[in-house]
């Protein structure tokens, strides 16, 4: 998750500064009587338009790259019907992508008519969560929704700094929505766009304890307002508790298990545990009960979680009343890697205030990654989706990628099914998904 780069501090004091002055000219006052100008949320599975990514700033791990992440995903998106749309801080990031995707076969001619760049200021790639939610209406128009950011729960919890730079990040949505002449409709609630799974007919998916936690002084329902609001919504559906691999990185990190002590780095997203195949059909995943006996905190929390939200959704209905149908996918198991001092997660997690068992003396950590298979990237042609064994990992990690494999297969069958090592990217805290933003179809 989400650690800015140093260099970015001059840079984000004067793009938080000229901000307050952009938001103060942005229209906020939101659909007219005319119901055809009326902005509502298209689920991911609808046509699409584009496909924002952000240029990265760093890699979590050595040795990692999430610029070949990146080129990998937007090789299988090029040849489709869906553009991309791409963020970067300088005509350096520009240089990099090209050099990456030439380097894996691209045209050149494929480059230049189907990404589009867009000098947009940010500190970290995850435009999921920062660079605004996208609406349209029935005139042909765009609205972006744009939240407050308080860097995913952590502000009491990392240096003064460090928190500066990470309100770069709170604006990108300015800058993406500037680039596709976009309104912008301005909400002081603060939340992460990976956090709000829309069905497309009026009915959103969202962790409440991140809301909670992040906007003290609203209440639940306050909250549901505001979200309905701003998406012009029916209904809200509230998930109790987030997988294990999703856990705040002080207040439920680290777990111990049989006295090693295991790290992770988690903001508590729906994307990490659920997606809408059509507006009344939720895919969510499941953990065997025969996995319980090996004692894994990790597991259990996960478990626990995930039949949690089971019992929330099979009791629950979208915004015509119509019960909701659950499909069961596939819950990868734990996946460990050895953080060393030098990797950017490993001085983020280092510099925390409040975080229990981490060494002192720059020793390597176990790291718990945010692998989850819902954290996929669907376009119009093509879906991305996380493979997450190697050669050493689980051998039920081979089975389970397999299996959402053929899953997303028969749920997704006009459309191409890609897996793709996404290491680099859930080493961060995050997935494909978190790095993505689509632009629905006019």
């Amino acid at each position: 998750m989400k650690r800015i780069p140093f260099w970015l501090f001059l840079v984000a004091f004067l793009a938080v500064t000229l901000s307050s002055c952009l938001k103060d000219h942005v229209d906020p006052t939101g659909p007219g009587a005319d119901p055809d100008a009326a902005f509502y949320m298209p689920a991911e599975f609808e046509p699409l338009a584009s496909v924002w990514l952000s240029a990265p700033t760093v890699d979590y791990k050595n040795g990692l790259s999430m610029l070949a992440v990146q080129a990998e995903m937007i090789k299988e998106i090029l040849p489709t019907t869906t553009k991309v749309d791409y963020a970067v801080n300088s005509p350096e990031d520009i240089d990099a992508l090209k050099t990456a995707l030439i380097s894996r076969g691209v045209a050149q001619a494929a480059i230049d008519t189907a990404i589009h760049f867009h000098t947009v200021s940010h500190g970290d790639l995850w435009i999921r969560d920062t660079g605004g939610t996208f609406m349209k209406n029935k005139k042909g128009g765009y609205q972006v929704v744009d939240f407050d950011f308080d860097a995913y729960r952590t502000k009491e919890y990392i240096p003064d700094a460090s928190y500066a730079i990470y309100q770069l990040d709170n604006d990108v949505s300015l800058g993406t929505g500037a680039a596709k002449g976009a309104s912008v409709l301005r909400s002081t609630l603060i939340t992460e766009g990976g956090n709000l799974h829309f069905n497309g007919k009026g009915t959103v998916i969202a962790v409440k304890k991140s809301l909670l936690a992040s906007n003290p002084s609203l209440t639940l329902s306050q909250i549901e307002a505001e979200l309905k609001r701003v998406f012009n919504l029916k209904k809200v559906i509230f998930l109790n508790e987030n997988t294990a691999s999703d856990s705040h990185p002080v207040l439920e990190s680290p777990k111990l298990f049989n006295g090693q002590a295991y790290f992770n780095f988690g903001v508590w997203h729906a994307d990490e545990m659920v997606s809408w195949i059509d507006d009344h059909t939720v895919l969510l995943p499941q953990v065997p009960a025969s996995e319980l006996a090996s004692g894994n905190p990790f597991t259990q929390v996960s478990y626990q979680a995930l039949e949690d939200a089971y019992q929330i959704l099979s009791h629950e209905t979208n915004q015509d009343g119509k019960p909701l149908t659950i499909i069961r996918a596939p819950e990868p198991s734990p996946i460990v890697v050895e953080l060393n001092a030098g990797d950017v997660m490993y001085e983020s997690l280092k510099e925390m205030k409040g975080i229990q068992h981490f060494p002192t003396d720059g020793s390597p950590v176990q790291f718990v990654m945010a692998a989850g298979y819902m954290n996929y990237v669907v376009t119009n042609d093509v879906v991305l989706i996380p493979k997450f064994y190697k050669p050493g990992r689980d051998a039920s990690l081979q089975q389970k990628d397999e299996e959402f494999n053929q899953l997303i297969k028969s749920l997704y069958p006009t459309r191409k099914v890609k897996q793709l090592d996404a290491d680099a990217i859930t080493v961060g805290g995050g997935g494909m998904h978190c790095i993505t933003q689509q632009v629905p179809a006019l």
